[in-house]
């Protein structure tokens, strides 16, 4: 049996000016106390537009940091929102993660974000992606 964590870089209430750059930094901390104690795997979601559940836009920056921090634990996307991204850009990012980290990401991949993502940041629309949102690519 294996056992992991995984992340959302949560940020409850009340907030202060350091608080979201210590909800980072303390996800990292945990993340390698997490190895030196025995898990095997770290996974983090993408979450955009969520005011306290969801800080991890860029789980691919945080996977690149905790991979220098770490050695052997399995390092996970807790989905990877496609239509939020274009797929060779995904592709080299994990590929890029896959060089730095010693060949350990994991991946899992999600086809549609929650609607709230897609509305507010026009991804699926400006990168011309076909979703069942958005069934044919912009004109």
């Amino acid at each position: 049996m294996k056992f992991g964590l995984m992340t959302q870089i949560q940020m409850p209430r009340p907030w202060e000016a350091e608080t979201e750059r210590r909800a980072y930094w303390d996800g990292l901390d945990q993340a390698a106390h997490a190895e030196a104690v025995g898990f095997d795997y770290f996974w983090i979601t993408e979450q955009h537009f969520y005011v306290e559940i969801g800080h991890s836009c860029a789980p691919e920056m945080f996977l690149a940091a905790l991979s220098q921090r770490t050695t052997r634990m399995r390092l996970g996307f807790g989905v990877i929102l496609l239509p939020c991204h274009h797929p060779f850009l995904v592709a080299e990012r994990v590929a890029t993660l896959d060089i730095l980290s010693n060949g350990r990401p994991n991946s899992a991949s999600g086809g549609a974000p929650p609607a709230i993502s897609s509305r507010a940041s026009g991804s699926i629309r400006r990168m011309g992606v076909a979703s069942p949102t958005n069934p044919s690519k912009p004109s």
